[in-house]
């Protein structure tokens, strides 16, 4: 076997979670045959949901040791401030805190360890910070330049991969890439990439079983990798393709392994009954995500309601001064949901102007209906025309609109 480079062992980002910007569900299928690994399963029943039954290391302990892990990487780097194997993990930790626990506040941090690092590992770096908060041009070009000075070819297919789906691009052009990166290297990450290109191609049951192959091939005792396919497979087939039964298997399953996954417990709370919701929201709201106390808010009267809703405000305002494009889509629903339509729709439309993937528009189209923007709404059916076909959910409530449009 051939030993990975000195790049390949010190940045790791991609690795550990290759899809953190890309969204499930936004594609439609080639003619080209399909190879054997990527067959469809039989369509199962919501309690025939596919699970990896295997035992991780406890929640509790994994999430202390993780957190402690942070801090004695800071420390570290606080001594060897010059270490950039040091200074990438740091920031893969802080991501990937970022992501599971809604420690928003690390973005700041990783953006500044991110900075100003040369040479193709210190592209790589800094194009990982910037494809986690959604400036994908950028992490476009920083990829182009980890390239130019020798960066692994697979990690910067990888990583354009991921930024591609992310953006709109056509998932059939993605797919042989795809296919090529798994042949060259049988790895969790090449196969869950694989996995969201075909879940972005509208090939579910595909894209199912693909992700359940990428878990076979992860070794270690950790939960997060886990929580994060059954998360990810539960936000394909809840939002991209209209089966919130199967998503709530799925999500379950996130949560028990991980129950600290915030997004997770938000996810699950739209699909339970009001009393389980709020008491599941209440269990996050001390994250730095601001989605909790919204839809804790939503179900409750009275003086805490309009706190609650204050303090989202105040959170999701913060983050869009910082990190604007990684939050336009749920401070959209955000506004949305307070009775202000016309602000929703502003960032919602500029979300498109970042991404054009099957969520960005079922966000615009839902917030130009709220708006009452007529003009906008048969704009946007026409304009996400092209995508109905790969995303269910999109399909349907295009349909729902364009009914009104002459």
């Amino acid at each position: 076997m051939t030993r990975p480079s000195r790049i390949e062992r010190r940045v790791r980002i991609f690795a550990l979670l290759p899809l953190l910007v890309a969204e499930c569900g936004s594609g439609g299928p080639p003619a080209e045959a399909e190879p054997e690994a990527e067959r469809a399963l039989e369509e199962p029943s919501p309690a025939e949901v596919a699970l990896d039954t295997r035992v991780t290391t406890r929640s509790d302990i994994a999430v202390r040791n993780f957190q402690a892990r942070v801090e004695a990487l800071r420390e570290r780097q606080r001594r060897a401030p010059q270490d950039l194997a040091l200074r990438a993990t740091l920031v893969e930790h802080l991501l990937a805190r970022a992501t599971f626990l809604g420690t928003f506040d690390d973005f700041d941090e990783a953006d500044t360890l991110s900075r100003g690092r040369e040479g193709p590992e210190g592209a790589l770096l800094r194009a990982s910070f910037l494809s986690a908060v959604h400036r994908f041009e950028e992490a476009r070009a920083k990829l182009a330049e980890a390239a130019r000075l020798g960066a692994p070819e697979h990690l910067v297919e990888r990583a354009r991969l991921v930024v591609d789906l992310a953006v709109g691009e056509d998932p059939a052009g993605l797919l042989p890439r795809a296919r090529t990166l798994t042949a060259a290297s049988e790895s969790y990450a090449h196969w869950t990439v694989l996995a969201s290109v075909l879940a972005a191609l509208g090939r579910y049951e595909q894209a199912d079983a693909t992700y359940l192959r990428a878990l076979s091939i992860y070794r270690d005792t950790s939960p997060f990798p886990l929580a994060w396919v059954s998360f990810t497979r539960g936000v394909m087939w809840g939002e991209a393709a209209g089966r919130p039964d199967r998503a709530r298997v799925l999500y379950a399953d996130a949560v028990a392994r991980l129950p600290d996954y915030v997004v997770a417990n938000v996810h699950l709370s739209e699909l339970e009954e009001p009393e389980q919701a709020r008491a599941r929201l209440e269990g996050v709201l001390a994250s730095g995500d601001p989605e909790p106390s919204a839809r804790l808010a939503q179900r409750l009267d009275g003086p805490r309601r309009a706190a609650l809703f204050a303090r989202a405000r105040a959170r999701y305002e913060s983050l869009l001064s910082r990190h604007r494009e990684a939050f336009l889509d749920h401070a959209s629903e955000f506004y949305a949901m307070v009775g202000e339509p016309q602000r929703a729709l502003e960032l919602a439309l500029e979300n498109l102007t970042v991404r054009r993937n099957g969520r960005a528009y079922v966000v615009a189209l839902r917030a130009a209906e709220a708006a009452g923007e007529q003009a906008t709404v048969c704009r946007l059916v026409d304009e996400a025309a092209p995508l109905r076909t790969r995303h269910r959910v999109l399909d349907a409530l295009a349909a729902e609109l364009e009914g009104r449009c002459p």
